[in-house]
């Protein structure tokens, strides 16, 4: 379009657009609050290609000219040095003839993709056809748009709002692929559902036992699923298309544990195991934890939950990525521990797709 407008007409936009920005950021022209800010309201007409441009110029130490571009294939790219630093692309085929459109905002489109992966994928590994699960259904707002691809050039930040990849969608930086986390349980009250125990542990709370070792419980203090004894504890997650999932989680290990281990199953194979004992050192005395309440304790170590006669072992890290296809995870999380008085808990886990 700026190709149809005379040189005139063209350098009135920009010096609009230059008035605007003074105003709204120049302190200097109102003391040291920023000037009223007035909005502009631009109808771009599309040139005899489909193409619409909009050349505008930002001032500052880093100020250029920018150009916003809009294809009539469904790309729109945010230019400037003569290159591209954004572009955001509806690969969505078009009619012949349709009106050009940049972003879909209905729930159809990102409904049919995520329901033909998942029936795919099931085809590839000769499993039957199940109805989809309204909950694998993701509903947009009526504000929500969807993209096919969005690339940047550098660093992307966000400002008032949030992209977000679709459960089937993949996120690529660098060239490689990211992971994409689907839960994250940090298990404070009022948050534990699902988990399903078995094995020798005492009757459990509603909640499914969860504690805390806070010397003085608070509303912010730090919950973990546990604490359990010899018994295991069962989640199943419902995962959409995928090639690799990677669990994460923090274990904690407190009190009096004698080599015992606690582990994680995927389905009924073993994945991750753990064994921990109190003190590694020949004499017990040199791993005895200083009580905090005697100044003239020389203990070397520290207790922070549970037994004061026993040092704990808080937050051993677990990271467990293997290949996996199926509609659904099942982890189970578990311990061998016969010691009195020796508890385990999990806490933070997350699952990421690939």
């Amino acid at each position: 379009w700026a190709e149809e407008m005379s040189p005139l007409a063209l350098l009135a936009v920009v010096g609009l657009l230059q008035l605007s920005v003074l105003e709204a950021v120049d302190p200097s022209q109102g003391g040291d609050a920023l000037g009223e800010r007035h909005d502009i309201e631009l109808t771009v007409s599309a040139g005899s290609t489909g193409k619409s441009e909009l050349d505008f110029l930002l001032l500052g130490e880093h100020g250029s000219l920018f150009s916003l571009v809009n294809y009539n294939n469904g790309t729109l790219q945010l230019r400037g040095h003569n290159e591209m630093l954004f572009e955001i692309n509806d690969s969505v085929k078009k009619e012949e003839g349709a009106e050009p459109v940049l972003l879909e905002s209905s729930e159809t489109f990102l409904r049919k993709v995520h329901a033909a992966r998942m029936r795919l994928r099931r085809l590839r590994h000769g499993r039957r056809l199940l109805e989809e699960p309204a909950d694998t259904m993701e509903i947009m707002n009526d504000h929500d748009q969807l993209a096919a691809s969005a690339r940047a050039k550098g660093k992307l930040s966000v400002c008032g709002g949030a992209f977000a990849s679709t459960a089937s969608g993949h996120v690529i930086a660098y060239g490689q692929r990211q992971w994409k986390m689907l839960v994250h349980e940090d298990f404070h009250q009022d948050t534990v559902d699902g988990w399903e125990n078995k094995g020798e542990n005492p009757d459990l709370p509603p909640n499914n036992a969860i504690s805390e070792c806070s010397s003085m419980k608070h509303t912010y203090s730090d919950y973990f699923l546990g604490a359990y004894t010899k018994m295991d504890t069962t989640k199943t997650f419902r995962l959409p298309a995928h090639t690799h999932v990677r669990i994460q989680a923090r274990v904690h290990f407190i009190d009096n544990w004698q080599g015992e281990s606690v582990y994680l199953k995927i389905g009924d194979d073993l994945v991750w195991t753990q064994s921990h004992f109190w003190c590694d050192q020949l004499l017990e005395s040199l791993c005895r934890p200083r009580h905090p309440d005697d100044p003239d304790d020389t203990g070397l170590t520290i207790n922070v939950c549970g037994s004061p006669n026993y040092p704990d072992y808080l937050s051993m890290p677990l990271d467990v990525v293997l290949a996996h296809s199926d509609d659904e995870l099942v982890l189970t999380f578990g311990s061998n521990v016969e010691t009195e008085g020796a508890t385990w808990g999990i806490d933070d886990l997350r699952v990421s797709v690939m």
